[in-house]
């Protein structure tokens, strides 16, 4: 999958689905639940390779000049496995959510993935994501991570306009506050 489809570079790279997959079932070492609970977040869109497409096809959040989005998440961590689900408030009225799931070790540092597969008549779509990230050394109230989001579409036929077959990506960063 090394080639460039729809106009984007290589989107694959850490976002291949079945290792994704992998690391949403692998723990990590941590003991307890230090981290459960809601978190405030900040997403900043740092490179989007989609630019060109109509916000509805894009796993990027348009806007001119980029503005940070704030959004919720909320973290449910039990011996090295940690699950989220998140929330994201767009200007539009839309709700943009996911949820993730992985490992975290017991020096703060944590590896979420989530793998959507969508199928309609005529439309798949692949929508992957990654967050490798750390908590504070202070108790973990807060966190930083890039956030890798990666859109993978085929068309069963074509349509003016729209590439038959799409594999681009968006990357941010991402910090989160009690």
């Amino acid at each position: 999958m090394g080639a460039a489809v729809g106009g984007c570079a290589d989107p694959v790279g850490d976002l291949d689905r079945e290792r994704l997959r992998e690391l949403a079932r692998t723990p990590g070492d941590a003991v307890g639940d230090l981290h459960s609970g809601t978190w405030t977040t900040l997403f900043e869109l740092e490179r989007c390779t989609c630019r060109e497409l109509a916000q509805s096809f894009s796993p990027c959040v348009p806007s001119e000049p980029p503005v940070p989005l704030i959004g919720t998440l909320a973290l449910v961590e039990a011996d090295g496995l940690l699950a989220s689900s998140f929330s994201l408030q767009l200007s539009n009225g839309n709700r943009l959510g996911a949820t993730f799931s992985g490992g975290v070790d017991a020096d703060g540092s944590f590896v979420l993935a989530a793998v959507r597969h969508d199928s309609t008549v005529g439309v798949t779509s692949d929508l992957l994501s990654r967050i490798d990230g750390a908590f504070d050394e202070d108790g973990g109230a807060s966190f930083e991570a890039p956030l890798a989001v990666r859109l993978a579409t085929s068309l069963a036929v074509e349509v003016e306009g729209l590439p038959q077959h799409l594999d681009c990506r968006g990357d941010y960063s991402l910090t989160g506050t009690r």
